[in-house]
């Protein structure tokens, strides 16, 4: 008989022990005081992804309401982890996938430091770094927080509450952008679509592309977490929150969100042909349509008017270069910024231009254009830290494509459902890597840290080796 504890160490018993005697046992080495402590830091997780969707909400000047959250439970989990590591009765059992994505992680982030020592600092060099690690630390929180299938499901439900509420509010402000805007302080984004003037809704990011990408990545995630459940209710329920995040997307008029959410919903029709039935994809499609219809007159036009602006843009661009401007500047803007990137790239390898700089730079490429980021996270990776950033970089997302895709082929019961989530998430990030840089959104984090978390999962569940090799802290398994 064995009690799995989070990160997948075992305390090795005797058939004979019973519930009462492993309660006594546990007691006696102050464990009950480390699960107690365990269970109240879960609820700071679950508030913690609840939250994810609304990262951009600022509680005080300069803290969002996810940072807040995390300055609050830090140290309290810290100070578990650090007693939690230094009881001689655990072990640790961590699978190789973990410890090389926490490798390529260290080596991307070591790619940055190193920048620091041949570039000038950017303005910006400290506070983007500062993201990129609450960000990691996210992760590995979530990794640490989440020891069964159960943990996880509430993980993604939590995941999934929040996303539905994102929807609606996206719905909402489209439907009556002065009220959000009064409410929680956003702008309201304005877009002209032909010769008609409408309001691009943003939730409560500072930018629609942004919304589009955290409610794609949702609505993958509410998506599998539905397929987990048997009860017809909790599972309708669940689509139709999928159906408000799907519907939202669209109401972003995000060029990038439309491309991303059309990949990515025909990989998983292809992965997921022989499961759907026609009631399931009904159940999705019929809310999304008289919700689109309910919501504004047209809104489908407008959506294929803001699609065809791209097939225009690259038709001309091949066709007539200097006229390409006249179909859409923003388009125009970030064909610029990407050109420049690529020319910056190849002029500072192999090292790059350093961390951040890239805006600081863009304008000795390429005249016309404002001063701002790369829009594409490769290409900006490229040009800011070289070769080495992007060798870690595509390591990084190589491991973790790698590792949903063993767990979506051998993981067990929910774990498989859950993987493919994660899976079609994480190439949500990857194809809006294309169009905006990615790394600072806590959605993305939010997904490593599922990832993570179901390798671990796996590996308590399965043989050891069966998942894949591990690697155990301390050596001895059974003190």
């Amino acid at each position: 008989m064995g009690w799995t504890d989070f990160l997948g160490g075992e305390v090795s018993l005797s058939s004979t022990d019973t519930v009462s005697g492993l309660n006594t046992g546990l007691a006696k080495r102050g464990s009950l005081t480390l699960i107690s402590f365990l269970q109240y830091l879960q609820y700071g997780l679950w508030l913690l992804l609840l939250t994810v969707p609304f990262h951009s909400v600022v509680v005080i000047p300069g803290v969002s309401v996810v940072k807040a959250i995390g300055f609050v439970v830090a140290p309290f989990w810290l100070t578990w982890l650090v007693v939690r590591l230094g009881n001689s009765r655990w072990s640790w059992v961590m699978p190789r996938q973990n410890l090389r994505i926490f490798l390529s992680l260290a080596a991307f982030i070591a790619s940055i430091l190193l920048s620091a020592l041949y570039d000038p600092l950017s303005p910006v060099f400290l506070t983007s770094l500062t993201s990129l690690m609450l960000g990691s630390g996210m992760a590995i929180f979530i990794w640490t927080l989440v020891p069964s299938e159960a943990v996880l499901r509430r993980a993604y439900a939590s995941l999934a509450v929040g996303g539905t509420i994102l929807g609606l509010l996206v719905i909402f402000q489209f439907m009556a952008p002065q009220e959000v805007s009064r409410i929680f302080g956003a702008r309201i984004f304005l877009e002209t679509i032909g010769e008609t003037t409408v309001v691009r809704a943003t939730g409560t990011f500072r930018d629609p592309n942004y919304a589009a990408l955290t409610l794609t990545v949702l609505a993958c995630l509410s998506f599998y977490l539905a397929l987990t459940y048997r009860r017809l209710w909790q599972r309708t329920l669940l689509l139709l929150g999928v159906a408000a995040q799907l519907v939202a997307v669209f109401l972003t008029f995000s060029r990038a969100g439309y491309i991303t959410l059309a990949l990515v919903s025909l990989a998983i029709l292809w992965r997921e042909k022989h499961r759907i039935r026609f009631w399931k994809a009904a159940l999705v499609a019929a809310p999304i349509l008289v919700l689109l219809v309910g919501v504004g007159e047209g809104v489908f036009g407008l959506v294929s008017a803001r699609a065809k602006t791209v097939i225009d843009f690259l038709h001309l661009l091949e066709e007539e270069p200097g006229r390409a401007r006249e179909v859409d500047l923003s388009l125009w803007y970030r064909f610029q910024l990407l050109h420049a990137g690529i020319k910056m790239a190849f002029d500072k390898f192999p090292l790059g231009v350093g961390w951040e700089n890239f805006r600081y730079r863009v304008t000795r490429y390429s005249q016309g254009v404002p001063e701002q980021g790369a829009h594409n996270t490769y290409v900006a990776i490229a040009a800011e830290l070289g070769l080495p950033g992007l060798v870690a970089l595509v390591w990084l997302f190589w491991l973790l494509w790698r590792s949903t895709g063993r767990l979506c082929k051998h993981g067990q019961g929910a774990i498989g459902l859950f993987s493919r989530g994660a899976r079609y998430g994480l190439l949500s990030v990857l194809i809006s890597g294309l169009f905006l840089t990615v790394f600072h959104e806590a959605v993305v984090w939010g997904t490593v840290g599922l990832v993570l978390a179901q390798n671990q999962i796996a590996l308590n569940a399965a043989e050891p080796g069966k998942i894949g090799t591990f690697v155990r802290y301390p050596s001895r398994t059974n003190m």
